[in-house]
């Protein structure tokens, strides 16, 4: 009653989430026991709570099931809907440790009870998503059982290839084919029904056909079965020809007119790309990629170039975990070592690091694009790489910098947590390049203020927009006193120009901006800034001064060469008031023995002695 009760109240709690991600964060809280205070766990942690604890979860996934039973018995019609919620919830534990749902009893159990769902003949969005949250479950949990059933094998093959060729939602076909590929795998299928897919779409796309949504979903399908399918067919005796299945989309779809062709033609490339990576350091490879992420192609593109290299990097990312973590019970051996389905040279760690490096600057380059989907795409790049390690974290200290300033929430958001990430570990990198990021703070603002669309009042004051990022980046270093005296050392700095570098005036006035929109809370803070500037100003008022003097002395040498002189009005023009201009007098000298009416020695010694 209690197991009933507790997953009542997780299902309500689902359908009130935009996603269940949460729900996942809190599973994976209770089996680790990560909710537990730091000196529990620092005692010991009980191994019966943590067996108590996941026989509760288990008891939980098999009431999902029984509920889901039940409602398809209440509700016919509308069964989609009412079921989602249940499955959402039971694929929410599926992520977190798909052996939950394999009963030691019953292994086969949630998989029997699942496949006939696939034949859901409704048509819509809450259909598509129950689809492959039952597709997901599925093929999570049979590559774990030892001996699925045969006839529930046969059944799914022939439901998985009817969606692939006929269902409308591109998401469901997705979670077909990489179900498929690991059905045929840890069944002992054989590449038989993959390689006759991968033909059936290879020979649509070289035919005559003009239907661009077909041919976009031949595209899409072939990319997948090659990306899940390629360690499949590497048993078989028909190898593929990777070549030529490029030179089919760079000769023919990647010059369409058609822009979503191009488009799903270079998705298609990314996913072949994720099969083979090594092909991304060919030079052929490396200038099409840099055309996709260059700042003149239409966004599209570049956000689909971006999205290549990021499912590329996930996939890296999800083998390294996989061949991190125990194998799991019922996991087949081959030749002694476990055999884990993850797509193929993906977790090459020293390929996927010297392919990012090739590919670096064009990445951080897009953090700083115009388009918000663009940036946002550049940025999920950077995090995987950080956490990967893949490039050195001072080279992008700059441009994450920059983006504390993006006008999109997420974006400001996420490269903060990236900076106070790096904060904690290299304290020295971040303060080193605060000067860099500065300057490339004003050129991201400049682009935004001119081709942004902003609301009326940020339009007004468009510097309003940079304030809150200045004082989150001013935060981080607030309390070490070294570090943000060296923060507004930086950037006072930047009016004392020398002859090598000059700055404009328009970023000058935003270094202003940016020094007064600084959240000071203590009295030292504001006085170490009026201290710098003071200094600033004793230091280089001097020779500004001197420039205005002699610049004066010259405009009125002009003026006077150019005008006539009346009788009686000489002496006006040359007489000085204490405090005058002329302090150079080797300029003085010349005018006075140009002009014998003009002042005395006498008045001469007198501005010598000024």
């Amino acid at each position: 009653m209690e197991i009933a009760k507790k997953t009542e109240q997780i299902v309500d709690m689902l359908r009130k989430m935009p996603n269940h991600q949460p729900l996942i964060t809190i599973i994976k809280r209770n089996l680790t026991l990560d909710f537990l205070p730091q000196s529990t766990k620092a005692a010991g942690i009980n191994s019966s709570m943590v067996a108590s604890i996941r026989k509760r979860c288990e008891l939980i996934c098999k009431r999902l099931l029984e509920r889901i039973l039940q409602v398809e018995e209440g509700a016919a019609n509308e069964m989609e809907i009412h079921t989602l919620p249940y499955i959402v919830a039971l694929q929410a534990f599926c992520i977190v440790d798909p052996t939950l749902c394999i009963p030691v009893t019953d292994p086969s159990k949630f998989v029997v009870t699942l496949q006939p769902y696939l034949n859901i003949q409704v048509d819509n969005k809450s259909s598509a998503q129950l689809l492959e949250s039952i597709i997901f479950v599925i093929d999570a949990v049979l590559p774990l059982i030892r001996k699925p059933p045969q006839n529930v094998v046969e059944e799914l093959e022939k439901d998985l290839k009817h969606m692939i060729v006929r269902h409308s939602y591109l998401t469901v076909v997705h979670a077909c084919i990489k179900c498929l590929c690991a059905l045929s795998k840890s069944a002992g299928r054989g590449p038989g029904l993959v390689e006759n897919l991968v033909n059936i779409f290879y020979k649509h796309l070289c035919g005559a056909n003009s239907d661009s949504q077909l041919l976009g979903r031949s595209l899409f399908c072939l990319g997948l079965l090659l990306r899940y399918g390629y360690q499949l067919m590497l048993t078989s005796e028909n190898q593929l020809d990777f070549p030529k299945i490029i030179n089919l989309l760079q000769r023919k779809y990647l010059l369409k007119d058609d822009f979503s062709l191009k488009v799903r033609a270079l998705q298609t490339l990314g996913y072949i790309l994720i099969a083979k990576p090594e092909f991304m350091l060919q030079k052929d490879m490396l200038n099409l990629i840099e055309t996709a992420l260059s700042s003149e192609v239409d966004y599209r593109f570049k956000i689909q170039g971006l999205q290549n290299l990021y499912e590329y990097l996930r996939d890296a990312e999800s083998q390294l975990t996989a061949e991190s973590t125990a194998k799991p019970p019922g996991q087949c051996e081959i030749n002694g070592r476990s055999e884990v389905p993850v797509a193929a040279g993906a977790g090459d760690t020293n390929i996927c690091g010297g392919i990012i490096q090739l590919y670096w600057s064009s990445i951080l380059e897009r953090c700083l694009d115009t388009n918000d989907q663009v940036r946002q795409s550049a940025l999920k790049i950077v995090e995987v790489v950080l956490r990967q390690g893949l490039v050195h974290p001072i080279t992008c200290v700059p441009h994450l910098i920059a983006l504390e300033m993006d006008p999109l929430e997420g974006n400001s958001k996420l490269a903060h947590h990236l900076l106070m990430n790096m904060n904690e570990k290299y304290p020295s990198f971040f303060e080193s390049r605060l000067g860099d990021g500065l300057q490339l703070s004003f050129k991201f603002f400049e682009s935004i203020v001119s081709n942004h669309k902003m609301s009326a009042n940020i339009k007004s004051n468009p510097i309003a927009f940079v304030k809150p990022g200045i004082s989150r980046i001013y935060r981080l270093i607030r309390s070490n006193r070294n570090s943000r005296n060296k923060f507004v050392h930086s950037i006072v700095r930047k009016f004392e120009s020398d002859s090598r570098s000059r700055s404009t005036v328009s970023f000058l006035v935003y270094c202003a901006e940016v020094l007064a929109s600084l959240p000071f809370t203590c009295s030292d803070e504001p006085l170490y800034l009026i201290y710098d500037i003071n200094r600033a100003i004793h230091l280089r008022a001097g020779g500004v001064e001197g420039n205005l003097k002699r610049w004066t002395s010259m405009s009125q040498s002009q003026e006077m060469a150019g005008m006539p002189t009346l009788p009686g009005e000489s002496h006006v023009v040359m007489q000085e008031e204490p405090g005058g201009y002329y302090d150079n007098m080797g300029d003085a000298t010349e005018r006075v023995n140009d002009n014998p009416c003009s002042t005395s020695d006498v008045d001469i010694a007198k501005v010598q002695v000024r």
